[in-house]
C-alpha cells in the first residue's frame, strides 16, 4: 500500500493505492485483504425465514420441556438450539434493514391469534408474539430464559403502546357506546365502569383535581339532559331546564298575538278550572281564590283578541308561577292555575282562524310543553335543576301510563346503568385541601393531567373513540407486528 504525499515537489510522481478488489471489504485501518462479503440470501428464501420465524420460536420452546428425555433416550440428538444456530449461521442478512425477513414475520398467522380486544390484550399479544422469536440459548437455560423475558417485555411494552394509541386506554361498555354515538361525553371511568371509574371516583376527594373530574362526570349528565330536552321539545342545543321553558315561552308569545277568542279556548279551560274545584288538597280558601280569578279574566272571554288574549295568558302565567313559590296549599293552586292556561292554549290550537305560521308555531309549542312535563317535574326536585336519567325515566313510564321495565329508552336505559346518580359538591375537595398542605399540592399537579383525561378529546383518546383512532385501529395489529418483527432481527 503506497503512502499519498500533499503537495508534491516538481518531478515527482505519487503512485496511486490499488483499487480494492471486487467482493472485499473495507476496516478501520483501510484495506483488509480477506474474504469476500457473502451475498445476502435470496429475497424469497428471506421472506420465507421470516414467515417460519414465529413457528421455529414456539418450537424452540416447547422443544426446552422434552429435550432433556430425548438427551436421556438418545444422547447428542440434535434440539431445536443446535437446529437455530444451524439456521442462523446459514442465513446472511443484507445490510440496513431486512425487510424480506419483516415482511414474512408479518404475514405469519400467528402473530394475530387473539388480537385485538382491549389494552390488556393487545400487552399479551405484544409478548406472546415477540417471545416467539428464536433465539441462540447461551451457555445454559438461564441466559436462554432471560433473553425470553427481554423480548416479552419489550414485545409486551410496544403492544401496550400500540394498542393505547389506536385503541385507547380504557374500553367503553356496550351503554357507554351507546351514549357516545348520541353525542355523550363521558369520562373514563363513566365510560369504561369498573375498576376505571371505581378509581375515578375516589379521584375526586383530591383537591382541584377532583373539581376537575367533578366537571367531567357532571358534563356527561347535562349532556344526557340536552339530549332528552332535544326528544321533548324537537329543539336543539337547549343545554338547560330554564332555557327550554323560556324558549317554549317564546314560541308562545309569537304565537298569542294572532289568536282570536275561540269556543275551543274557554271550553278546554272550563275543564280544567272544574277539574280543579274537584281536587281535595285544594282547600276551601283557595278554592273561592280560585273562583274568583276565573270570574275575573274568563267573565269577558269572547270579547278578546290578540292582545288581549296575549294579556290573560301572561297574567294566569304569572300568578301560577307566584303560588307554585309558596307553601304546599300555595302550590295547589299554583298548579291549578297552570293547568287552566295549559288547556286555554291547547284550545286554540283545535279552533282555527290563525295564519298558518302562528298556528304551527302554536302546535310546536304545545307539544314542547307537553313533552317537557316530566323533566321539570323530575328537575324541580333538586336545587341545580338537572333531571337525572333514572328518576326521569321513571317520569316519562309515569306519563305514558306504562311501567319502567317495559319502556325501552335508547337514552335513558344507558344512561341510567353508566352515570352515577348523585353529582358531588364541586367544594368538598377544595375544602378538604385547607385541612392538608400535601393533599392540596398533590391535587394542584394533578389538575392538568385530571383535565386532559376527562376533557372531550382527551376522554375520545383515552377511550379510542377520537377520529384519528378510528382511521388507524384496523392498521394496528400489522403495525404493533411490523415493530415487533423488526425486534427479531
Amino acid at each position: 500500500m503506497s503512502t499519498s504525499v500533499p503537495n508534491p515537489p516538481p518531478g515527482f510522481e505519487v503512485e496511486e493505492d490499488p483499487p480494492l478488489p471486487s467482493g472485499y471489504i473495507l476496516d478501520r485501518r483501510g484495506v483488509k485483504f480477506g474474504e469476500p462479503k457473502p451475498e445476502p440470501t435470496g429475497l424469497g428464501s428471506r421472506v420465507l425465514t421470516g414467515l417460519m420465524d414465529p413457528v421455529v420460536g414456539a418450537a424452540q420452546l416447547a422443544d426446552k420441556a422434552i429435550n432433556p428425555i430425548r438427551q436421556a433416550v438418545a444422547p447428542g440428538a440434535m434440539s431445536m438450539d443446535d437446529y437455530v444456530r444451524q439456521r442462523d449461521a446459514e442465513y446472511k442478512a443484507p445490510e440496513g434493514v431486512d425487510w424480506g425477513r419483516m415482511g414474512g414475520n408479518m404475514a405469519n398467522p400467528l402473530n394475530y391469534l387473539g388480537g385485538g380486544g382491549g389494552l390488556g390484550r393487545m400487552v399479551g399479544q405484544g409478548a406472546v408474539s415477540a417471545a416467539m422469536a428464536p433465539t441462540e440459548a447461551g451457555d445454559d437455560g438461564g441466559t436462554y430464559l432471560l433473553k425470553k423475558a427481554g423480548q416479552a417485555g419489550l414485545g409486551g411494552v410496544f403492544g401496550g403502546a400500540g394498542g393505547a394509541l389506536t385503541r385507547g386506554v380504557a374500553r367503553p361498555t356496550a351503554d357507554a357506546q351507546a351514549l357516545i354515538r348520541q353525542g355523550v361525553r363521558l369520562t373514563p371511568g363513566q365510560a369504561a365502569g369498573g375498576f376505571w371509574n371505581t378509581t375515578e371516583q375516589k379521584l375526586t376527594s383530591l383537591p382541584f383535581a377532583g373539581d376537575v373530574i367533578d366537571r367531567g362526570r357532571r358534563r356527561a349528565v347535562e349532556d344526557v339532559q340536552e339530549r332528552a330536552i332535544e326528544r321533548a321539545t324537537g329543539t336543539p342545543g337547549l343545554r338547560t331546564v330554564r332555557a327550554a321553558n323560556d324558549a317554549i315561552e317564546d314560541a308562545y308569545d309569537q304565537a298569542v298575538p294572532h289568536i282570536r277568542a275561540n269556543p275551543g279556548g274557554i271550553f278546554e279551560a272550563a275543564q280544567a278550572y272544574n277539574a280543579a274545584l274537584q281536587n281535595p288538597r285544594l282547600i276551601p280558601e283557595y278554592r273561592d281564590i280560585l273562583t274568583g280569578l276565573w270570574d275575573k279574566h274568563f267573565s269577558q272571554y269572547s270579547l278578546l283578541q290578540g292582545r288581549g288574549l296575549k294579556e290573560l295568558d301572561s297574567e294566569l302565567g304569572s300568578l301560577s308561577r307566584d303560588y307554585l313559590k309558596g307553601s304546599p296549599h300555595d302550590r295547589v293552586l299554583g298548579q291549578a292555575i297552570n293547568d287552566i292556561k295549559v288547556a286555554m292554549r291547547q284550545g286554540w290550537a283545535q279552533g282555527g282562524g290563525m295564519p298558518a305560521v302562528e298556528a304551527g308555531r302554536l302546535n310546536a309549542a304545545n307539544r314542547a310543553y307537553r313533552g317537557m312535563i316530566p323533566i321539570n317535574e323530575v328537575a324541580s326536585r333538586r336545587a341545580d335543576e338537572l333531571a337525572m336519567p333514572s328518576p326521569l325515566r321513571k317520569a316519562l313510564a309515569k306519563q305514558d301510563r306504562t311501567q319502567v321495565t317495559r319502556r325501552y329508552d335508547d337514552l335513558l336505559d344507558p344512561a341510567a346503568r353508566t352515570l352515577t346518580q348523585t353529582i358531588p359538591d364541586s367544594g368538598t375537595a377544595g375544602r378538604s385541601a385547607l385541612q392538608s398542605p400535601m393533599k392540596m399540592a398533590l391535587g394542584l399537579g394533578a389538575s392538568l393531567p385530571a383535565w386532559l383525561a376527562t376533557s372531550g378529546p382527551g376522554a375520545r383518546v383515552l377511550l379510542g373513540e377520537s377520529r384519528g383512532q378510528q382511521l388507524l385501529g384496523p392498521y394496528a395489529d400489522p403495525a404493533i407486528q411490523a415493530m415487533i418483527a423488526a425486534l427479531r432481527e
